[in-house]
């Protein structure tokens, strides 16, 4: 499927900086905390530090680096995706098996897309993030921030994600 691009939003200026204490977005001399910052601030990551402890440094090291890449890589194949571009090229047959489960249902639901990888931010909340698509679902405007996991998650264990689409 070929998506309409033709009403893609301008993109806003953010940049980007890696702190030590988060992520924050600058724009005109005014820095904005991102929003996933501000997500495991308020939700915590302790879950983390226990899953570290109870399978050891090491391993945590290779599987958080293992999802990093699978999600990098699949993110990547999505972004083309909408963007129209060859989304295959270059991409590992197991993320393309991925993304074919995830295809259909894009093709069925994106009427229009509006932008991809948008910055936004909010002065009234100071968060600022970025959204991996803003388009028309069923014609409806909706924003989608395409999460990867290799393990099902019950809807009380992600509310994080529906807070974090809110915000944006």
């Amino acid at each position: 499927m070929s998506f309409n691009l033709s009403r893609l939003l301008p993109i806003c200026h953010l940049d980007r900086l890696d702190t030590e204490t988060g992520r924050l977005y600058k724009r005109d001399g005014k820095l904005y905390t991102s929003v996933t910052t501000a997500l495991s601030r308020h939700y915590g990551i302790g879950w983390l530090d226990e899953w570290k402890a109870r399978v050891g440094e090491d391993r945590a090291n290779r599987v958080a680096t293992q999802a990093k890449t699978r999600g990098t890589a699949l993110h990547s194949i999505y972004e083309r995706y909408l963007l129209n571009e060859d989304h295959k090229q270059g991409a590992m047959t197991f993320n393309l098996y991925e993304f074919g489960k995830v295809k259909p249902i894009l093709d069925e639901h994106i009427t229009n897309i509006l932008g991809v990888e948008l910055r936004l931010y909010s002065d009234i909340m100071g968060l600022a993030g970025t959204t991996d698509a803003l388009v028309y679902w069923d014609d409806v405007p909706t924003i989608i921030d395409f999460k990867t996991s290799k393990w099902p998650k019950k809807r009380e264990d992600i509310e994080s994600y529906f807070v974090q689409a809110t915000i944006y």
